[in-house]
């Protein structure tokens, strides 16, 4: 195994949602597997979260595949990003005090209105197959 996903591993693969549109179900049946149910139920998730996968942000969803023997592929993890705008980039107390919510809610409106972006936030870590984990974690 290597020691990071950097070095060779003719098997894992790294794409987005973009590349990979077919398999945007699979961040639902990975995150319901990791996130606690109270994040699901939160006002803004219920509102914007499907938007991540919307043709403006899919670039920035990514997903770790993996190919048996055999060659069938299977998703071992998923990660969700979002870009949005910080208003000083040099003075962290610029950044929302809303915090999660209000850089979701401002990233979707930026990818809605075509605004210019300045940074980019990750939505959840990496989610992965539990019996996956010591596939792609070198920690595991």
């Amino acid at each position: 195994m290597p020691a990071n996903l950097y070095e060779t591993d003719s098997t894992l693969t790294l794409v987005s949602a973009e590349e990979r549109p077919d398999l945007i179900p699979s961040f639902a049946e990975l995150g319901a597997a990791v996130w606690p149910k109270f994040i699901g139920g939160d006002a803004v998730v219920e509102r914007d979260w499907d938007n991540l996968f919307s043709e403006r942000l899919r670039r920035h969803q990514f997903l770790i595949l993996d190919r048996d023997e055999q060659g069938n592929e299977k998703v071992l993890a998923t990660s969700n990003s979002i870009p949005f705008v910080w208003p000083e980039p040099d003075d962290d107390t610029s950044l929302p005090d809303e915090g999660w919510d209000a850089v979701l809610t401002s990233g979707v409106e930026a990818a809605r209105s075509g605004q210019r972006t300045n940074a980019l936030s990750p939505r959840s870590p990496l989610s992965w197959r539990p019996t996956c984990a010591a596939r792609i974690s070198p920690n595991a």
